[in-house]
């Protein structure tokens, strides 16, 4: 009974500290996901203002009249664009690393469930036994004592 009575408030121990490495995963996901809207942002940003100064370069009837800062800005936006499409990248592989151990923390965290749940069955399975011993106790309790009244009577028959 002791050790079902431990395996429980391991169980319910581990069952807390999944919870709790499940809420820490979710906010790390959503710190991720916050970070890759971020970059998605950015991104976007790069990508019009590579437009603007594609568009203008196209337009222009003597690139080689461009001054040297507009290119030298096309550049370094072609630079960033690259930079940001990395980071998208990594943001991307920390978002599944996220979502890979979100998964693998509510497997454990039904699995405690189900242990929890086996565990407790077990106790309740126990308890009703003990229950049953402890009647079967006070039965044979009382039949002592009725064997004794018997015998005491039958003492007494005997000494008359």
């Amino acid at each position: 009974m002791d050790r079902q009575k431990t395996d429980f408030e391991k169980t319910g121990r581990e069952l807390e500290n999944a919870k709790l490495e499940l809420e820490r995963i979710r906010m790390e996901l959503e710190k991720t996901k916050h970070e890759s809207t971020e970059a998605n942002t950015e991104l976007e940003k790069l990508k019009n203002e590579l437009q603007k100064i594609t568009l203008q370069f196209e337009t222009s009837k003597h690139a080689e009249q461009w001054p040297e800062d507009t290119k030298a800005e096309l550049k370094t936006t072609k630079t960033e664009l690259e930079r940001a499409r990395i980071e998208m990248s990594k943001v991307r592989a920390n978002l599944e690393k996220v979502n890979n151990e979100s998964a693998k923390a509510d497997i454990e965290s039904k699995n405690d469930k189900n242990e929890l749940k086996k565990v407790t069955t077990e106790l309740e399975i126990a308890s009703t036994k003990t229950k049953h011993t402890e009647k079967e106790l006070g039965d044979a309790k009382k039949e002592l004592g009725d064997a004794k009244e018997e015998l005491k009577e039958v003492k007494d028959n005997l000494k008359k």
